[in-house]
């Protein structure tokens, strides 16, 4: 099982960091695909959206709640007035071997 984890973290080479950028501060969330945080900004867009449809109602046009996840996520500054944001910072994993690195990563 150590060995396993050990295989997988040595071919780690990026992190992707889900963000969600707002008034009350901002959310991070680290993932090791890009497709986990494409779906983390989905799942911030779904359960924040209701809050914006007021805002964005257009007779004749969906609501922003019935957009598809990924035009939200695509459309969220718009939707917003420019308030929040919704991205994913790609990241070099480092092959950090000072304090706090497991024993077994120091080869």
């Amino acid at each position: 099982m150590k060995e396993d984890f050990v295989a997988k973290y040595e071919k780690l080479t990026k992190v992707y960091l889900a963000k969600y950028e707002h008034k009350h501060g901002t959310e991070e969330v680290a993932f090791t695909t890009q497709q986990g945080a494409a779906d983390q900004l989905k799942a911030w867009a779904e359960e924040y959206v209701g809050d914006w449809d007021a805002f964005g109602s257009v007779e004749g046009e969906p609501t922003y709640s019935e957009m598809d996840a990924d035009k939200l996520v695509d459309r969220w500054t718009n939707i917003t007035g420019g308030n929040e944001f919704l991205y994913i910072d790609e990241l070099p994993l480092n092959e950090g071997r000072g304090p706090g690195v497991p024993a077994a990563f120091n080869k």
